[in-house]
């Protein structure tokens, strides 16, 4: 693996009752960026299963928590359920 492309984009919000100067929706997109060698080195472990330090499935509930406040925040108003 020679590098890990990524494309983050970082949506930012601001609370319009405490701003409200602010733009309310900011969204960049970084479209140039690798993970850093010591971040391909332990996804690569992951995907072997050889890591033994940082276990892929100590990250999943913060992997999970993320997915529930992107599905609320997508379906704002609406019940979800995020299976743990």
């Amino acid at each position: 693996m020679e590098h890990v492309p990524v494309k983050p984009h970082i949506i930012t919000r601001a609370n319009p009752k405490l701003l409200p100067d602010e733009e309310y929706e900011v969204k960049k997109v970084y479209p140039e960026v690798y993970n850093s060698t010591s971040n391909k080195r332990i996804m690569t472990r992951w995907l072997r299963d050889e890591e033994t330090v940082s276990a892929l499935s100590e990250h999943l509930p913060v992997m999970k928590l993320m997915q529930g406040i992107a599905f609320s925040l997508k379906k704002q108003g609406e019940s979800g359920v995020v299976d743990f």
